[in-house]
């Protein structure tokens, strides 16, 4: 499961993490809504090859063997979202899942189950199914859905194997403490990119959980920061004109945007 996509010194960095939980800090146009994208896709194509299997202490509760195999009672079998601070801010992250998601995974109907019509994109639902085509593969069902954080209260009863949270600066600290305690789910990967560029203030969540995974690296978190300049595709004009923004903008705000440096 790939598409077309060259990764910056920065993204490549942020690929090979092995953390279940990376926040990203980048400036605008710095890359990091198509790393989310390929990273969410890497995921789907880890959980695919990831068996639910009973570990010794659920094996004692439902009276099974330890090892027993229990991934047909996920549904779906592999869960995404894609959580924006709006249906509105989500357009971009949409859009660029339409336009490089292979289309002979995209599964145009799925009865009974919120598929899409057409193309099997549900544009009012902002769903859609996937299906990976490989017997050999332990999940092969994926279930994406497009989010908005600006009802904390709907942003529960679930379970996803990878979430993607963009424009994280946006989003309210209510969101994040439903959201977080979904990554602990029994039989899913409980991985999640959580992006965006620095809040104001830093007593917000994401502010504070940057300073934690920046300061306490380990296998459940890690961060990463990088400034729109390092894009390595944005071409010498493009880079300059963001150097001239510089002279009419008030410079912590020219900072914020482009170095992802936050305010004093």
């Amino acid at each position: 499961m790939v598409f077309e996509y060259n990764a910056s010194a920065w993204q490549k960095k942020f690929h090979s993490s092995k953390a279940r939980i990376k926040v990203i800090w980048a400036g605008r146009r710095a890359g990091k809504g198509r790393a989310a994208l390929s990273e969410m896709l890497k995921n789907i194509s880890l959980a695919s090859k990831t068996p639910f299997l009973a570990t010794e202490e659920i094996a004692k509760h439902i009276n099974v063997k330890p090892g027993y195999d229990l991934t047909n009672t996920l549904e779906p079998q592999i869960h995404v979202w894609v959580v924006a601070p709006s249906f509105s801010q989500s357009r971009q992250a949409w859009n660029e899942m339409k336009q490089f998601m292979p289309k002979d995974l995209v599964v145009r109907r799925k009865p009974g189950q919120g598929g899409g019509r057409g193309s099997g994109w549900n544009e009012d639902a902002k769903t859609v199914w996937l299906k990976l085509n490989d017997k050999k593969l332990k999940r092969t069902d994926v279930y994406i859905e497009i989010k908005s954080a600006d009802d904390p209260e709907s942003l529960q009863t679930a379970g996803p194997d990878f979430i993607w949270i963009t424009e994280s600066q946006d989003i309210k600290e209510a969101a994040w403490n439903k959201l977080r305690p979904m990554l602990n789910s029994s039989g899913r990967l409980g991985h999640a990119c959580i992006e965006g560029i620095p809040p104001y203030g830093r007593s917000h969540w994401f502010s504070r959980l940057f300073k934690y995974a920046s300061e306490n690296p380990s296998k459940r978190y890690e961060a990463f920061h990088a400034t729109s300049f390092e894009n390595a595709f944005l071409t010498e004009d493009q880079k300059e004109g963001i150097r001239e923004e510089k002279e009419t903008m008030p410079i912590p705000i020219w900072e914020r945007m482009y170095m992802a440096k936050q305010p004093d």
